[in-house]
Order: structure tokens, then sequence, then C-alpha cells
């Protein structure tokens, strides 16, 4: 009898176990879903830098990408990272020189990766060039060295628990800043 007796406490210890511990994970899960969509308005997607490295094989276009989740929310994966660019100089006379600016140089970046909870995350997008394209920025860059802003589309494709309903959440952004 005091066998049977231990056997109903040991059951029903474990059931207590097991109930407080599925209403602690629904608590968290539901604080999480809650802060969702306030979460989702203060991602935020910049272009740290652009530069343009020349070498002896020829020159290279990267673009530093951060992607910064400031909030507590879990549950936002970075898909991938797409980028146009061209380039302008504007001298004293404010006639703008352009280079690229009707078809714009496109890099991407496919990247799959968490964006935790107060966290950033930093990529690099390459730029694959062909020889006239590294030809023509590579005059561009010799002549206005230094003067040359990139005006650049950004687009980081966020992916959701509301994919399959909404498909992916998009930060677009349009930035000008420096060619390093």
């Amino acid at each position: 009898m005091k066998l049977q007796l231990h056997r109903v406490q040991i059951i029903s210890a474990v059931f207590i176990i097991v109930s407080v511990s599925s209403a602690a994970y629904i608590t968290v899960a539901s604080i999480n879903y809650l802060s969702f969509f306030p979460s989702l308005a203060e991602l935020n997607s910049r272009i740290a830098k652009i530069a343009f490295i020349q070498g002896s094989n020829g020159g290279n276009l990267s673009a530093t990408v951060t992607v910064d989740n400031p909030t507590d929310y879990s549950g936002f994966t970075v898909s991938d990272i797409s980028l146009k660019l061209y380039f302008e100089h504007t001298n004293a006379s404010m006639m703008n020189q352009t280079l690229f600016r009707d078809q714009p140089l496109f890099g991407y970046q496919q990247l799959n990766s968490d964006l935790g909870p107060r966290s950033k995350m930093v990529s690099n997008v390459y730029f694959s060039l062909n020889s006239q394209q590294l030809a023509s920025l590579s005059d561009f860059n010799r002549t206005y060295y230094g003067q040359i802003f990139v005006h650049a589309s950004l687009i980081v494709d966020i992916f959701t628990f509301l994919y399959s309903a909404t498909g992916y959440t998009t930060l677009d952004i349009i930035q000008e800043l420096p060619l390093l």
C-alpha cells in the first residue's frame, strides 16, 4: 500500500512540474507574440559604407550593410539583402556627372540569418563588375576621387511567422553616402 501511495505522489509531482513548465512556456511565447508588431516598426537597416578597392587584378566594390533589432522580440530572420547603386559627382557649377544612373549596379546577398533580440547583423554585399563597368568606375573614381557620392537603394527581406499569409516583410531605404 505504501508503494502505491508513493507512485501517486510521484505522478502528481511530475504532473505539477509539466503543468507549471507549460504555463511558463505559453506565457513567454505570448509576451513575445504581443511584442511582434511594435518590434517590426523598430527594425532598422542602413548602409554603413561603400568602398571601391582597386587591386592589381582589377577592382572590387563592396557595401557593408547593418540590420538592427533594438527590441526584445525573437523570431526575425534576415532572408536576403539587395542593393542598387549609382554614382554622382556635383561640381561647383552644379552640373551633375553620374555613372550607372540609368542602369544601376546590382548586388545581392542571401543570408537566412536569425536576428535575435537586441542584436545587430552586419553583412558585406559584393558587386560583380564586368570589364566595362570596372573601367568606367575606375575612370570616374580617378577623375573625381574623394568627391563621389553613391546613391543606394537598399531592400532587406525579413522572414516572420506571417510569411505564409503576407510574404516577406521588407525594409526599404534610399541612402546617399560618400564612396570610400
